[in-house]
């Protein structure tokens, strides 16, 4: 991000050339230094998945996390620019910031993960609901708006990892449809937290738009504290 904001200066379309091309010409350079993994466990179709105890509850949790979670990313951007008209540089190192802080929340949060990983989804997806409705609501100075960001990120990191070890856990013999759910929940989160975003934003602002992005990390706590049969 924050080569984007840099690149975004002189021209946005060379932003979103450079930096992708880049990156991905890096990760396909690492990828033929590294050995061949192990073969992963058998395939099995979508439906034989879902049925498995707990993956159905445990998908609709994921989606409105990731609903929640990539509509900020989305609208993260906008907010600051237009409540600060920060410029874009600036902008792309304050997303790079909130990513740098997701990182240690991706591995703080590990060593209750087996133990509490339950509660975990339900502690982190109720602080995630807190911290990004007074990101909208709240916007005194542009500092502000970026720690609440980055406690977003910090928050987001934790319940992702925290996310994909409980779907793991559920069905470890199903790891590839459970890893390939959680990725299609990811993808349509972008969609829905991008559709929901949009409507709450024009209807009451940046207000609203933290409002809807906490019902929906409500939403991903729920099917948490119902128990399994």
């Amino acid at each position: 991000m924050p080569l984007v904001g840099l690149l975004g200066e002189i021209s946005w379309r060379l932003a979103w050339l450079v930096v992708p091309v880049s990156m991905a010409a890096l990760a396909v350079g690492l990828l033929q230094r590294r050995r061949a993994s192990s073969p992963a466990g058998a395939r099995a179709g979508l439906r034989s998945v879902l049925t498995h105890p707990g993956v159905a509850r445990w998908t609709a949790g994921e989606l409105f996390a990731f609903s929640a979670w990539a509509g900020a990313l989305v609208y993260m951007g906008a907010l600051l620019v237009e409540s600060y008209d920060l410029s874009i540089a600036a902008t792309g190192l304050a997303l790079g910031f909130g990513a740098l802080v997701y990182v240690p929340g991706n591995f703080l949060f590990r060593r209750w993960v087996v133990e509490h990983g339950r509660l975990l989804l339900v502690v982190l997806a109720l602080s995630g609901a807190g911290t990004v409705a007074a990101l909208g609501a709240v916007r005194p100075s542009v500092w502000v708006s970026v720690a609440l960001f980055a406690l977003l990120c910090f928050i987001a990191g934790g319940r992702t990892l925290a996310g994909s070890a409980r779907g793991l856990g559920l069905a470890p013999e199903l790891r590839l449809g459970v890893t390939g759910i959680r990725t299609a929940a990811l993808q349509s989160g972008y969609f829905v937290g991008s559709a929901v975003g949009g409507v709450a934003l024009a209807v009451g602002g940046y207000g609203a738009l933290g409002l809807a992005f906490a019902a929906l990390f409500v939403g991903a706590a729920i099917p948490h504290l119902l128990p399994l049969r």
